[in-house]
């Protein structure tokens, strides 16, 4: 058990040096939130837990687990059920649409701008 504690600690550790690298924006905002914690400014609702071999997310205030049971084989039986087909569970979000529907304006209206300054 200390071994895969170990192992997500680092894994952890190395996905702060990526994001801290790669997307400074989200690392800041962690690094924040962990200055919160540990002063006492924010406190915790959950925690990581390794269970029976596989993690479990608990809530603290309740007590209760949020999985409650195999967390991997929830995960395989989701999984299992994509069939990308899109009436099934893949995600076909508003958010992804509106900001399709947006860029597709904003390079309207650079492309009449080009027109305008090419003679196009």
């Amino acid at each position: 058990m200390q071994d895969i504690e170990q192992q997500a600690s680092l894994t952890y550790l190395k996905n702060l040096e990526f994001l801290e690298k790669e997307h400074y924006d989200v690392w800041y905002k962690l690094h924040l939130l962990d200055l919160a914690t540990e002063d006492g400014r924010y406190k915790e609702k959950y925690a990581l837990d390794y269970v029976d071999g596989y993690f479990d997310v608990m809530e603290l205030a309740s007590k209760n687990y949020l999985y409650a049971s195999n967390s991997t084989d929830v995960s395989r039986q989701l999984a299992d059920q994509i069939n990308f087909k899109k009436d099934s569970l893949i995600f076909d979000g508003f958010p992804l649409y509106y900001q399709t529907k947006k860029l597709k304006q904003l390079l309207q209206i650079k492309i009449e701008d080009l027109k305008i300054y090419t003679h196009l």
